[in-house]
């Protein structure tokens, strides 16, 4: 059981990860100034910030808990 949640663990990590790139690399290609953006391109961007950060913390979560298996 330890050993198919460690699994869970890393494959939610490299997948959190994974879309954590994709959002950076989408607000690498926005070419707009912040007072050029229409609504809903304002709202876009906010929910990619909302979700990255999410994912920030959800990686950091599972990373702790990560490091707490480990040690037992």
């Amino acid at each position: 059981m330890i050993n198919d949640l460690t699994a869970y663990i890393d494959r939610r990590i490299d997948e959190l990860s994974s879309y954590k790139e994709e959002t950076l690399e989408s607000f690498s290609s926005i070419t707009k100034t912040v007072d050029k953006l229409d609504i809903r391109e304002d709202k876009e961007i906010y929910e990619k910030k909302m979700l990255f950060y999410i994912a920030t913390g959800a990686m950091a979560e599972l990373m702790k808990l990560r490091k707490l298996m480990n040690e037992k």
